[in-house]
């Protein structure tokens, strides 16, 4: 049975009324008219950042206090030296600046290229990181305990409780990049980051990314008074992409174990990496070049890289982000255009049985929401009630 929920619309502050000069900064600046909560494991209160201050509100009690200035936290930062002339990236890399940890205790915030980790409750900061490099894409492991971070082109690892640092990899550079992105993979798969916890904690999947193949393109930076010549590792169509492997560390460092992934004919681009909830492996969605063909396929099955699903259409694939890897039982959720309008599906991991359809009609599915496995309901938005609305429903 599919219930419609709620609609809700948030009305914008309507800045245009307010007058104020039109500059190049004012026009590429990306801040959100209405602020986007960051919400704690549990859901009991979230975080505002304000650009100056970050906020913690009680959903119960709707109390709001100042956590901490992050002005603060900038003027303690080591403010790194100016980036190289060259260093223009992909808008599309999304890397976390403020996020939770697993138990809601603690809040780590990249701030001026340097790392802080907050006491959730009281706001007292500590500053782990004071370099003249940025720490880049910092995350916290799922059990609190270690924080990894890009420095350079390499991976590194910090201890929180003694903040002891280890080398997960080496040989890093311009040209061979780990657990960094190219330009192609954020702007053409939406690709936001390039490397992955274990649930348990103990392991990093990553990516490489060998971008001594491609082309050199001229690109000009034009937000400047003067443009900036940029040169960028950009492939035209028909020359060569960047070559891509994915590898996995030991959060407790050694050798990198590469996975032998499988070819696709023309070409195969990574466009997702995701561990399995209980740890015993990674699953990996495989586009070809034209993205005509999607294979996911995954590793610790026992049987090497094994295939869970194969999908390929005449034209092009829709590859979005609604999916989920269940885990009672194993198995994976996914939207997809079977063969038109776009709907939900789940597939065991095993390859041999077809998906089965859990949402059909004349409409389609544009995201997942939330899986509440424990009650087996499903939460997405879809165009069921008119073509040019969205509204939440849920499926058993």
């Amino acid at each position: 049975m599919r219930i419609a929920i709620v609609a809700i619309a948030l009305t914008a502050t309507a800045s245009w009324a307010q007058k104020k000069p039109v500059t190049i900064e004012a026009t590429l600046a990306r801040t959100p008219a209405v602020p986007v909560p960051n919400w704690s494991p549990g859901g009991a209160r979230f975080l505002i950042n304000s650009g100056t201050r970050l906020m913690v509100r009680e959903v119960a009690t709707g109390a709001e206090r100042e956590l901490v200035d992050l002005k603060a936290l900038d003027g303690e930062a080591r403010t790194p030296a100016s980036e190289a002339a060259f260093s223009w990236e992909n808008r599309g890399v999304k890397e976390r600046p403020i996020q939770w940890s697993s138990d809601g205790k603690h809040i780590l915030v990249t701030r001026s290229g340097d790392l802080f980790l907050l006491d959730a409750a009281t706001g007292a900061h500590t500053q782990l990181t004071k370099t003249s490099a940025r720490e880049r894409d910092a995350k916290l492991s799922p059990d609190g305990k270690h924080i990894s971070y890009r420095l350079g082109h390499d991976l590194q690892s910090m201890e929180v409780a003694t903040r002891k640092t280890k080398a997960l990899t080496k040989g890093g550079t311009e040209l061979v990049r780990n657990a960094e992105l190219d330009w192609v993979y954020p702007e053409e798969l939406a690709l936001a980051t390039a490397y992955w916890w274990s649930p348990d904690s103990r392991h990093i999947a990553y990516l490489q990314f060998d971008i001594s193949g491609v082309m050199s393109y001229p690109h000009g930076d034009l937000t400047q008074v003067r443009p900036v010549y940029e040169p960028q590792r950009f492939p035209q169509a028909g020359t060569p992409n960047s070559k891509v492997r994915l590898g996995i560390v030991a959060d407790s460092g050694g050798a990198t174990k590469w996975v032998d992934l499988p070819a696709l004919t023309g070409g195969s681009l990574i466009a997702r990496v995701d561990w399995l909830p209980d740890s015993s492996g990674v699953a990996v969605a495989l586009l070809n070049r034209v993205q005509n063909e999607l294979r996911w396929v995954r590793t610790g099955s026992g049987k090497g890289v094994a295939t869970i699903y194969t999908h390929k259409d005449p034209t092009w694939i829709n590859f979005k982000d609604d999916y989920r890897f269940l885990t009672k039982p194993p198995r994976l959720l996914f939207g997809a255009e079977l063969p038109d309008y776009r709907h939900l599906y789940w597939k065991s991991l095993e390859a041999g049985t077809g998906p089965i359809a859990i949402t059909k009609g004349d409409w389609e599915v544009t995201g997942i929401n939330c899986v509440d496995e424990v009650n087996r309901r499903v939460y997405y938005i879809s165009t069921e009630v008119s073509p040019v609305e969205r509204h939440l429903f849920r499926v058993g």
